[in-house]
């Protein structure tokens, strides 16, 4: 192995912007003789929106190693997220994910709607048209509706 094969480049980040369409886990059905059985494969994400100046939807699949990589979030995780904000690039993500922490703990949809309009316009670095937080916050909440 030489010394240019060892090093590897960083995937680089594409901005997106969009709706997530759904989410569907991916299993692995398998039947022996007498029992039937299953392997957790991860989940796919259908979204619509723009990424990389493209228009249209498309899927991303989850694996259950980069989902275990990134599962819960530690409480400093969130406050640092609270108090620090983001910049560009990472503004709708933020926003998801705060939006899905909210209403994972009960918030109600029209409280986290508020708090994160807020925050879009006290923490993100440029902050969002309100539209825009609106249709990620919205995004999400149809989410924990169809749970």
């Amino acid at each position: 192995m030489t010394a240019e094969s060892e090093q590897r480049t960083a995937p680089q980040k594409i901005a997106w912007s969009g709706e997530v369409l759904g989410v569907q886990p991916r299993i692995d059905l398998g039947r022996s003789f007498d029992q039937r059985q299953h392997s957790y494969l991860g989940y796919v994400l259908f979204l619509r929106g723009e990424a990389g100046g493209e228009a249209r939807e498309f899927s991303v699949r989850i694996g259950p190693g980069a989902q275990a990589k990134h599962a819960g979030h530690s409480p400093e995780h969130w406050r640092r997220l609270a108090r620090d904000g983001v910049d560009e690039g990472a503004r709708n993500a933020s926003l998801a994910s705060l939006a899905g922490h909210l209403l994972w703990h009960e918030v109600d949809p029209e409280v986290a709607m508020e708090l994160l309009l807020a925050w879009n316009r006290t923490r993100c670095r440029p902050p969002l048209e309100d539209a825009e937080v609106a249709r990620v916050v919205e995004s999400i909440a149809r989410l924990h509706r169809a749970e």
